[in-house]
């Protein structure tokens, strides 16, 4: 028959719009009802309130046009505006969401956005009322901003080239790249700036001071610079496109602040002298020098030098305690499970409130299910005829089924169980030609073009990145391939998992691998420069050992406040890049102190002398920068985002355990233990002591 395609559109309208489900299903024929009743079941709840609409895209959402568009991510606004708009015409008689892969990714975009309006007024806020605190005054702070200001500028162009020109730049780098280069990039400007006040009140020209704070203020950020730059291009070496991505716009960040602090710092303090310290300048600036050098001739030591004498004093018990801390926090740090849910760490988006409402009424792994592809040589189906390879449709059956029966699965559909349940594929050839039509047309749907290959969609029973879930992937991989080697027509097929909660477990493992590649290699490289600087093989090893150590109590006290105390899993990839992070980062205030040390020890002060001075002379200004650094870090925690605030508080924490215990007393302790040996190294590699072993030879002559 013929029918008229405007009159049968609008009886189906009428159909939908003024039936319910049950007089629908009742109205078709008596052969059609179960299998619409079973495929009902997927897109309806057991309620009947809920329902579920698919979109099937032939792009994944991480798809970039060519002009640099996230199409899917585009369409997903599209979608939601239209929701709006029906939603504003019926009076918002139904909620909807719209969730998946690429509304997800649309959400974390968007709340990244979000966060950076909050988290960049109170971050430059932070460290402008610190820096003015540190300075007492209301102009220098602007020197060591408007650097960092010109380094996020350049880098974000920067950022937009690797984007570009590698791959696209995951939305949480560039919250992570201003944080890091409003403390790192602060803390060498003020360090510059620092050294060559500290000259000045030593009674320092102007040209002097410069050059003073440029030869031995510039060593230590050049050094300190050197290891961070290693720490995150060190990332680059990950398959994980996030992670290498990171490590390069990072570590480019680090160049270009590094750069500026050498040369535009410098420039300015020449030009403007200390008409950069206003008010504190003048008659104020004479009485505020004076009275420093007055109290340090008259040995009134403040906190720092009483520090540093401590240290110096207990050196054995402070090292003792450290270890004995050490051991619980590095079990901690290596044995602790960490989850691989990165979507509960995204708070409260429209994607995340459809995927509970998913979770509440159709099961949490309908959202994101697996998927499993069977490929051989085998025809499974003849085009021609007609006709399946029902010896073959066995084989994938059994498989099938064993994966229906496992405990963490829900549901699997497949071309043997089309609606979620296992059909009589053999009895086709007995059923009207138009229900077989139809079964058969659902079965073509989980069959390759070239029917060779089949497709099963695995629902899981818990939420697909749960640590359950991620885990039971490797054990299904296993029992397939027994089942596969059990099944003669399948022994020379391939079977591959994959799927979101795959990809999951094989990038967290694949990661996991590289990192220890990219820890050896962060350490080695931090390692070598340190020795080159600082002439001394037992102190970069030291210095990388107390960082490892300041690595695992901040963990320790990350895990504390979210995992115990808020109850927020840590995420698998927080302990990986908090080690490389703050391998780098960490090191500064050990390269501030133990430069200092080598600079007090080289204008010939005994061992004990030069570290309880460097101690007092450093101590303030490390101080001050650390706090301005775990500002920096700590507005991260401003983020909506679970793992970025994880990342905040433990920078934070890290940092100030680093400058306030690791710096302060630690390393000193460890120097004084070490004495002369500190210093040694072979051959021409040594610089303390060189000079007076070469005049010893040369009077030997």
């Amino acid at each position: 028959p013929v029918y008229d395609e405007a009159k049968v559109a609008a009886y189906a309208h009428t159909v939908v719009a003024e039936s319910t489900l049950d007089e629908l299903l009742g109205a078709m024929p008596a052969d059609l009802q179960d299998n619409f009743e079973t495929l009902l079941n997927n897109f309806v709840s057991d309620e009947k309130k809920s329902m579920l609409l698919l979109f099937n895209f032939n792009v994944s959402a991480a798809y970039v046009d060519d002009d640099g568009t996230f199409v899917l991510m585009d369409y997903v606004k599209v979608i939601r505006d239209k929701i709006a708009g029906m939603n504003a015409e019926t009076d918002n008689i139904v909620t909807a969401y719209v969730t998946g892969e690429a509304a997800i990714s649309e959400d974390m975009r968007a709340s990244s956005e979000e966060d950076m309006k909050m988290i960049q007024p109170v971050t430059i806020f932070i460290i402008i009322v610190l820096m003015g605190i540190l300075f007492r005054s209301v102009v220098a702070q602007f020197l060591p901003l408007g650097a960092v200001g010109m380094a996020i500028g350049i880098s974000h162009a920067l950022m937009f080239a690797v984007g570009t020109l590698v791959s696209p730049v995951n939305v949480m780098v560039p919250t992570l790249l201003f944080a890091i280069l409003m403390g790192v990039g602060t803390d060498y400007a003020i360090f510059i700036v620092s050294r060559y006040r500290e000259e000045r009140v030593k009674g320092a020209t102007r040209e002097q001071a410069v050059h003073a704070s440029v030869t031995w203020a510039g060593e230590a950020i050049v050094t300190s610079g050197a290891t961070v730059i290693i720490a995150f291009f060190a990332m680059a070496i990950s398959s994980f496109p996030m992670v290498q991505i990171m490590g390069l716009v990072l570590g480019l960040g680090i160049v270009v602040a590094l750069l500026l602090s050498l040369t535009l710092v410098p420039s300015v303090l020449m030009l403007f002298g200390n008409r950069m310290f206003w008010p504190n300048t003048g008659k104020r600036w004479d009485r505020y020098a004076s009275n420093i050098m007055e109290k340090r001739r008259t040995a009134k030591h403040g906190y720092f030098h009483r520090a540093g004498s401590f240290a110096v004093k207990h050196a054995k018990v402070i090292l003792i305690v450290a270890l004995l801390v050490s051991i619980p926090s590095t079990y901690l740090f290596v044995a602790h499970e960490t989850s691989f849910d990165f979507i509960s760490s995204m708070g409260e988006p429209e994607s995340i409130e459809g995927m509970n409402a998913m979770t509440e009424d159709f099961g949490a792994g309908r959202i994101m299910p697996t998927q499993i592809v069977i490929t051989g040589d085998t025809i499974i189906y003849n085009n021609e005829t007609g006709e399946f390879n029902l010896e073959y449709l066995d084989a994938v059956n059994n498989v099938t089924s064993d994966i229906a029966n496992s405990p963490s699965v829900q549901q699997v559909n497949g071309i043997t169980w089309p609606y979620g349940e296992q059909i009589d594929y053999r009895s086709l050839d007995q059923l009207h030609e138009e229900e077989r039509n139809q079964i058969v047309a659902s079965m073509l749907q989980d069959l390759s073009t070239d029917r060779k290959s089949v497709i099963l969609t695995v629902i899981l029973k818990e939420q697909p990145m749960s640590f359950d879930m991620v885990h039971f992937i490797p054990d299904l991989r296993d029992n397939l391939s027994a089942v596969m080697s059990s099944e003669p027509l399948l022994s020379n097929s391939e079977i591959m998992v994959g799927g979101a909660t795959a990809a999951n477990y094989d990038m967290s493992l694949t990661t996991t691998q590289q990192f220890t590649t990219i820890e050896i290699v962060v350490v080695i490289g931090i390692f070598i420069v340190l020795l080159l600087v600082l002439g001394s093989v037992l102190l970069p090893a030291f210095a990388v050992i107390s960082i490892a150590m300041s690595i695992t109590w901040a963990y320790a006290l990350t895990y504390l406040v979210f995992g115990t105390l808020l109850e927020i899993p840590i995420l698998w990839l927080v302990p990986l890049v908090l080690f490389v992070i703050l391998m780098g980062i960490g090191m500064d205030y050990n390269v501030f102190i133990l430069t200092r040390i080598r600079e007090e020890v080289h204008k010939g002060k005994e061992i004990k002398e030069a570290v309880v001075d460097a101690v007092d002379w450093t101590g303030g200004i490390i101080t001050a920068l650390a706090c301005i650094m775990a500002g920096a870090f700590g507005s991260i925690m401003l983020s909506s985002n679970a793992m970025l605030q994880q990342f905040g508080f433990a920078l934070l924490v890290a940092v100030l355990l680093d400058a306030m215990v690791v710096r302060t007393y630690i390393v000193p302790a460890a120097v004084t233990l070490m004495g002369k040996w500190a210093w040694w190294a072979p051959g021409p590699l040594q610089r303390v002591g060189r000079e007076e072993k070469r005049k010893k030879k040369l009077e030997g002559q």
